[in-house]
């Protein structure tokens, strides 16, 4: 989780790491006839299509390289790979690689045992914002015991010609019950009905057939709600979820979704987090002495309960009202043109233009950054891999391998 008020220098980070090798130093690599072995492994099976491409860069890497060699290993599974480094770490195996993928915990986990190795010397980090890496390593200020390696965030992408029916066909009751409705007052609406309007008529048919949409348009609902319709701000959640219902509650449901989360898990934590006003000391996920998830401060601590009480129960209210839609590892692109709103990872945008010919009928913006318009400040939601080094040996030997 990362605040709001700084900006990062680039908006990509993907891969930074991993195909293109910045050039840094190791500390504890093995040494085989004079040629440095550099043993790198990653959280993906031998017959993975992603370890497989990682193998084509690091062959490429070998045959180009006479003194510096990579080992890719591989792990079955995130899971497999956290156990097996911990596990070594706690019985002092001198076996374990040098870099590994894997998420910020690890990297916390072995500077705790004073064994991940520190970046920060080593590295040409000019095209990484010092805020960005400082706030992602913040649990070792001192030090950047790992990098982003493919990070991203949180998106809340729009079904154009989905809300674009529906506002005209507002604009339409509006009209014929003497409502004095403007629509124009938001950039979005505005856009959403053009772009339906625009449609070729047989476009138009087949997404009618596909939604199957009904109206049930409510005059003293459209009235007690008409500075959503005309000031509608979607950076909260409040908003999103208020105008979802408005949404739900003026028609039939037909084949549609009316908000679809894709990981109701992040949402959970971004929600949270705002509600911790943006600070880790009062959020309910914590780390012990043990260095792991403090469980009991969850289960035993009665405000911890009653924040995801709270939470739960608006999610339990939602999806009864079939206003939300939860569909774990729903990977299926297709249906996001019966979504109204989607709450997803921003690698949707990417999936989309791969796999759908019609991109131009989402607008994809970021996911509500606060709860509630009112507050000043909010947060936005980072989550992806990190590339993380592992020191063989507690004292700090001179640098003696060049990577790169």
């Amino acid at each position: 989780m990362v605040e709001h008020k700084f900006k990062l220098k680039k908006a990509a980070l993907a891969a930074l790491f991993m195909f293109g090798f910045i050039p840094f130093v190791f500390t504890s690599c093995e040494i085989f006839n004079k040629k440095v072995l550099l043993k790198f492994q990653i959280p993906y099976a031998v017959n993975s299509s992603t370890f497989k491409r990682v193998s084509t860069v690091i062959d490429k890497f070998n045959r180009e390289n006479k003194k510096t060699k990579i080992e890719l290993i591989p792990a079955q599974s995130r899971r497999e790979l956290y156990n097996h480094i911990t596990l070594g770490i706690e019985a002092k195996n001198k076996d374990l690689p040098n870099l590994v993928i894997h998420y910020p915990s690890l990297a916390y986990y072995a500077a705790s045992q004073n064994k991940a190795l520190d970046f920060s010397s080593a590295l040409t980090l000019s095209s990484l914002s010092s805020d960005f890496l400082k706030q992602y390593n913040r649990f070792n200020p001192d030090k950047i015991t790992n990098l982003p390696l493919a990070i991203s965030s949180e998106a809340l992408v729009i079904n154009k010609p989905l809300l674009g029916y529906f506002l005209l066909e507002l604009e339409k009751y509006a009209t014929k019950n003497g409502i004095s409705l403007n629509l124009e007052r938001v950039p979005i609406f505005k856009l959403a009905k053009d772009y339906f309007a625009n449609l070729k008529t047989s476009t138009k048919v087949e997404d009618l057939e596909l939604w199957k949409l009904k109206f049930n348009f409510n005059k003293t609902l459209i009235l007690d709600n008409k500075n959503l319709f005309e000031d509608l701000d979607l950076n909260s959640y409040e908003n999103l979820f208020r105008f979802t219902s408005v949404i739900h509650a003026s028609t039939e449901k037909g084949n549609v979704d009316y908000l679809y989360s894709q990981s109701v898990v992040n949402t959970t934590y971004s929600i949270m987090f705002n509600d911790a006003n943006q600070d880790y000391n009062h959020y309910f996920l914590k780390y012990n002495s043990s260095q792991t998830l403090d469980i009991r401060n969850i289960l035993e601590n009665p405000d911890r309960q009653n924040e995801l009480k709270k939470i739960y129960f608006l999610y339990k209210t939602m999806f009864e009202d079939k206003e939300l839609n939860i569909a774990f590892g729903n990977e299926n692109t297709s249906e996001i043109n019966s979504k109204f709103f989607s709450l997803v990872s921003n690698r949707i945008y990417d999936t989309i233009k791969r796999r759908l010919p019609n991109l131009d009928d989402f607008l994809f913006l970021n996911a509500p950054i606060k709860n509630a318009n009112s507050k000043e400040n909010g947060s936005y939601f980072l989550q992806g891999l990190n590339l993380i080094g592992i020191k063989k040996y507690n004292k700090r030997k001179p640098s003696f391998i060049i990577f790169c």
